[in-house]
């Protein structure tokens, strides 16, 4: 037969199995709760990783047209250089601003068409400018020779 110290003892330990149970119960909702908290910063986390990404890229986008405005304003820079040394850029300062807007223009329209693909950068791309050094009174006197007090060099900033 059973005796009641055997019972009691049973009863013991149903006891504690329903206290681990329970404490186990309450120890996985609470990881599940901590899971759920992680998941979603995770997601957080990963979102703001894609925009940083995208953000990233667009920046190396707008940095390499950038750098093609740039080296196509020294290019141009490089021709007006080159017209200016060879002869055929020599002009008084009427003819000179009246001939250098167009370029002017066309540098504008660019820079406008750049920024308009840009719009949530904001960059400033100085526009190019030279400057003409006055004319020694010889080089006005006589505008078919060539001047030669400036050794070839001009000042273009």
């Amino acid at each position: 037969m059973i005796r009641l110290d055997q019972v009691l003892l049973l009863q013991e330990k149903v006891e504690a199995a329903v206290e681990k149970i329970s404490s186990l119960t309450d120890k996985v909702s609470q990881l599940e709760s901590e899971n759920d908290a992680l998941r979603s910063k995770c997601a957080e986390l990963t979102k703001a990783f894609s925009e940083k990404t995208e953000l990233v890229s667009t920046i190396e986008s707008t940095q390499a047209k950038i750098e093609e405005s740039i080296l196509k304003t020294l290019n141009r820079l490089d021709s007006v250089e080159d017209a200016i040394l060879s002869g055929q850029g020599v002009q008084t300062g009427n003819e000179n601003s009246s001939e250098s807007q167009p370029v002017q223009n066309e540098i504008l329209q660019e820079e406008n068409t750049d920024s308009e693909q840009q719009a949530s950068e904001q960059t400033v791309v100085s526009e190019p400018q030279i400057f003409q050094q006055e004319e020694p009174k010889q080089m006005q006197e006589n505008p078919a020779e060539p001047q030669t007090d400036l050794n070839g060099q001009f000042d273009i900033f």
